[in-house]
């Protein structure tokens, strides 16, 4: 059962050329947060992804191209017309854990404000599997470009607590939890972001007061 009872899940499935993309992303454009299942197959097949060493055992070398990488038609032609391949390959159908992708944000926000103005970057998550040390220093290159980081957390796992509430320092942002499972809490607290991306602490200040939002004081008391 979803942790978000107020929202709705909703799968695309269908046949190649269908519209399956394009339904997606008009719901994207309505507000909806999107997971292309196709994307995250390449991504886990690619040389260096969980699933890489898996395939090339399973169905040998020679589905490897010359670049290194999964050769797709050649999978595609082994697997889809061998009945037996295929059903071995998904006996093996298994879930595979990932890395936190901090890190990748931390450079995609540096990038992008070497382009344009950014004036707050947004993390949420639960727990932190990178180097800290390492996220620190690229927190450090965001501080001096003048990007503060928001980083709120779900639950209160302590190395990710140290990981956020330290970023948030260098960057001069700010650092909250929320209870798990909480969509009203973390939607009071991006607002509140919102509001200070656009405004600044002025602006937040008197977002504050008009609608006493307990979020908004949280931020400001570290903005401050």
């Amino acid at each position: 059962m979803s942790r978000w009872p107020s929202k709705y899940v909703i799968g695309l499935t269908g046949n190649i050329a269908t519209g399956k993309s394009v339904v997606r992303k008009m719901l994207e454009h309505l507000g909806a947060f999107g997971l292309d299942a196709d994307a995250l197959a390449h991504q886990a097949s690619a040389k260096g992804g969980p699933a890489y060493a898996q395939i090339i055992k399973l169905f040998g070398e020679w589905v490897v191209g010359e670049d290194g990488e999964i050769n797709r038609a050649r999978l595609g032609r082994l697997a889809f017309n061998d009945p037996e391949a295929l059903a071995r390959l998904m006996a093996r159908v298994a879930c595979e854990g990932g890395f936190t992708q901090m890190r990748k944000v931390l450079i995609h926000a540096r990038r992008e404000s070497k382009k344009a103005k950014v004036n707050a970057v947004v993390y949420v998550g639960d727990c932190i599997e990178e180097d800290i040390d390492e996220l620190c220093g690229r927190a450090g290159e965001l501080a001096l470009l003048g990007v503060p980081m928001f980083l709120f957390q779900e639950g209160r796992e302590p190395r990710a607590e140290r990981a956020f509430k330290e970023i948030a320092r260098l960057t001069r942002g700010a650092y909250c939890h929320f209870d798990a499972g909480s969509a009203r809490q973390l939607r009071e607290l991006l607002a509140a972001v919102a509001v200070y991306a656009t405004g600044g602490c002025k602006a937040l200040q008197d977002y504050g007061a008009a609608t006493k939002s307990g979020a908004a004081v949280r931020l400001l008391e570290q903005l401050s």
